[in-house]
């Protein structure tokens, strides 16, 4: 994955998780990938090392994943996405989500 897909990415989670964040941290990762401010700026602006806020976007990325390794929401969006651009009914979607969450909750069943 190349560094404008992660953005994108990290984007795409932060919209989606970002209020689950803490405070702080939602103000530095949102600094560093949606106003694409650079870590000196960032930690500049907020008195602090350059260091400590490469740190509280790494954490804050680490607790972006964690959450959709949990919850998939990105992933279920980009596959509705997906359905439709194949041009797919809202019959057609509702049916393959319900396949997908039957096949999710069986393997869950089985670990």
């Amino acid at each position: 994955m190349d560094e404008l897909e992660k953005k994108d990415r990290y984007n795409k989670l932060l919209f989606i998780y970002g209020n689950l964040l803490t405070e702080n941290r939602l103000e530095k990762i949102e600094s560093y990938f949606a106003l694409d401010l650079s870590l000196s700026e960032i930690a500049e602006e907020d008195g602090v090392s350059r260091n400590a806020v490469h740190l509280s976007i790494k954490e804050a990325i680490k607790e972006l994943e964690y959450y959709e390794s949990k919850l998939h929401l990105l992933e279920r969006r980009e596959r509705i996405e997906k359905l439709l651009e194949d041009d797919k009914s809202i019959d057609e979607i509702k049916e393959t989500l319900k396949k997908e969450r039957s096949e999710e909750r069986r393997v869950g069943k089985e670990c």
